[in-house]
């Protein structure tokens, strides 16, 4: 017999967002967790992981683990529940004579203490577990070499340190279990549940390496089911689930002078995708410790192709001390004395703490587009956001702002929707290749340079837009759309020209479909109350009833068509491609343009793009961001009515008449787009 919870949500990010990975060691589960709640804020802050205890008198010290940080709190059975985490025979022979004598485990988390907490803009959370059980193991069946029990800090999502009673050895070839045990209490408002719905007891960093060993469970937990909910039974096992929920929070304390030191990987970059001629731009990197030692400064080494490397060094705002840690942003430049398209760079550390290192295998590799004359450039923003997310009135007002002042001047926007009524994400297209790393809501990517996540306020969208549009472009594309053979169909044709010949060109035409005037939805609104100035939405209420534009409807896939443009191109030659477009049933075509893009197939990124729109497009010159709602909005099967509204006429989208005079609540129809005719007043509404 097995039980489903499909409890909670996500949290959205507050306005602080870490870097974005690009080309990062791990990657982000492969299945959507419905039953979970999430410390994005926690994980949001640009601060370094919390410190544990000091080093040992002796020889060198770290706290070990896969676990980056207590991210994601997820429900567990009832009664013994355990997590664990592999040291494996590799490691082991490494680091033999090393001795483990701490163990560190995450806090859970009671969900319904959920608080906001302005002078940390994150939310907290109490931790209803007091006590846990440690222990080192040599099998996960097999009893402990050495266990102790001890207290748990109060505060859910953090760590709490237990001490061994006595040190084990590490012995080369063996592999060891590092683990904690909790007793998970009924749940007091369901006691007959089979699991606790309201303290979520299993804490992990929400990603995961492949082939790692960082997320043992024994519970009676059996996996999730296609929703993502989890599914429990009746029967304790022993499972790997790091492919869903990622790495258990749990971390050994490690003393031995055959640590390793002066390691560091890179964790998050900003790579530039343009650089102007014998101009430097900047080169933004953070990097993480992946030793035992105290790290102050790095030189950093950068190789451009058809040029001598250029080496930098940088002081650490802030000094690595522990394993794991992770640097604030360092920058440094880059510059080229080359140009050309997509030149080949390499980015690598070179030296730590004064002292040369070889880590070229984690080198950052890239290219960047060098010119001293192109074609203008326009510049695509990609903003994801939901309904859900209370924190996306940022990114509403910033993309908003945007089109407001800069449409005519080079800004396209084009809004993702993930997980509501707009979702575009989870549909299986193509946006759905970029949820693994969108690392958080809201957040926006300039060209789909991937590796840089612009925070979408006015102010940083503003100055990101000023700073590429200026930029030459290696290509350029213009688009025309006309009615297909059914009111659903566009015919999109498109004409593509190079600023200079390449006989490896790797372009693609790609395009995305976006519609205006959507809604109106009920966005959910996180500056509600707040005393800081979040452009007028701190004085709204929590939730606000928004229409939005630029909705992402469906795309090409995200590198483009195969075959659109050939791999050869000459100079200032038009290159053409044609391509019929299906509407969506949820779409009203009269509100529809089409973002044509040129992705460099080599980095991903758009080289260039225009929008154009579909023939009888109704302009929507602003849309409100008040809280005062239209009198009718789209439901599922039915057009709902608010109190008060006036006796409407309703339309289907052929112009055909559906009620006249109509006074209820709500008023069934099936999914389309209709006018609502309020008087001399009338709305469209999407039924879905």
């Amino acid at each position: 017999m097995a039980a489903v919870t499909a409890i909670a949500g996500a949290q959205a990010t507050t306005p602080m967002q870490k870097g974005t990975m690009s080309g990062h060691k791990y990657a982000k589960s492969e299945k959507t967790l419905r039953s979970v709640i999430r410390n994005e804020a926690e994980k949001a802050l640009p601060r370094q992981a919390t410190r544990f205890r000091a080093a040992a008198d002796a020889g060198l010290w770290m706290n070990w683990g896969f676990a980056e940080g207590v991210y994601t709190a997820v429900p567990t059975n009832i009664g013994e529940w355990k997590g664990a985490m592999k040291l494996s025979a590799e490691l082991a022979t490494e680091w033999a004579g090393a001795t483990i004598t701490s163990v560190s485990v995450g806090n859970p988390v009671d969900v319904t203490s959920q608080r906001p907490d302005y002078e940390l803009m994150q939310y907290v959370y109490d931790n209803p577990v007091k006590e846990a059980t440690v222990w080192v193991s040599e099998s996960l069946d097999g009893e402990p070499i050495a266990s102790a029990s001890g207290e748990l800090g109060q505060r859910g999502f953090a760590w709490s340190t237990i001490d061994l009673p006595q040190a084990v050895t590490i012995e080369a070839g063996k592999p060891l279990y590092i683990g904690y045990t909790l007793n998970v209490p009924a749940d007091p408002k369901n006691p007959s549940a089979p699991y606790n719905t309201t303290y979520y007891c299993m804490t992990t960093d929400d990603s995961y390496y492949p082939d790692a060993d960082g997320c043992y469970i024994y519970s009676t937990l059996q996996g999730v089911d296609n929703s993502g909910s989890l599914v429990f039974g009746d029967d304790y096992e022993w499972q790997d689930f790091g492919m869903l929920a990622g790495n258990v929070c749990v971390r050994a304390g490690i003393n031995g002078d055959m640590l390793p030191v002066n390691i560091v990987r890179p964790y998050a970059w900003e790579g530039p995708q343009y650089v102007m001629l014998d101009r430097s731009s900047q080169f933004g990197v953070m990097v993480q410790n992946y030793s035992a030692s105290k790290i102050s400064s790095l030189e950093y080494t950068i190789e451009v192709e058809g040029m001598e490397p250029q080496k930098q060094e940088v002081v650490l705002d802030a000094p690595l001390e522990g394993y794991l840690d992770v640097s604030y942003p360092v920058y440094f430049d880059i510059s080229s004395t080359v140009e050309g398209n997509s030149i080949p760079y390499s980015v690598y550390v070179s030296a730590i703490n004064g002292e040369s290192v070889d880590l070229k295998e984690y080198a950052i590799e890239g290219t960047f587009l060098c010119l001293s004359d192109g074609y203008p450039r326009n510049v695509v923003v990609e903003e994801y956001t939901g309904t859900w997310c209370g924190w996306c009135v940022v990114g509403y007002a910033g993309m908003e702002y945007m089109a407001k002042n800069y449409s005519d001047a080079g800004f396209i926007g084009i809004a993702v929707h993930g997980s509501d009524e707009m979702d575009v994400m989870g549909t299986g297209g193509a946006y759905s290749s970029f949820s693994p790393i969108v690392t958080g809501f809201p957040s926006s990517y300039v060209n789909r340079n991937m590796g840089n996540n612009v925070y979408p306020t006015p102010e940083e969208l503003e100055e990101t837009f000023l700073e590429l549009v200026e930029v030459p472009a290696f290509a350029q594309i213009s688009a025309t759309l006309e009615k297909g053979d059914a009111d659903n169909k566009l015919k999109l044709s498109t004409k593509s020209r190079f600023s200079s010949a390449d006989d490896n060109a790797a372009y693609m035409v790609a395009y995305t479909v976006i519609e205006d005037g959507v809604g109106p939805y009920a966005q959910s609104n996180g500056a509600a109350g707040s005393g800081y100035d979040y452009y007028g939405f701190e004085d709204m209420a929590a939730r606000v009833m928004l229409n939005y534009n630029d909705v992402a409807r469906n795309c090409s896939q995200p590198l483009g068509v195969e075959g659109s443009l050939p791999a050869k191109v000459e100079k200032d030659t038009d290159y053409s491609y044609d391509t019929e477009i299906t509407l969506g049933k949820e779409v009203d075509p009269t509100m529809v343009r089409v973002v044509a893009m040129l992705i460099n197939g080599i980095n991903g990124s758009i080289e260039n793009a225009c929008v154009v729109e579909a023939p009888g497009y109704v302009s929507v010159e602003e849309v409100s961001a008040s809280a005062a709602p239209s009198y009718a909005y789209g439901a599922k099967g039915e057009i709902r009515f608010r109190a008060g509204a006036p006796a409407a006429d309703v339309y289907a989208a052929d112009g055909r008449a559906v009620a006249s005079g109509y006074n209820g609540s709500a008023l069934q129809a099936a999914p389309g787009i209709y006018l609502v005719s309020f008087g001399g007043k009338a709305v469209k509404v999407a039924v879905y």
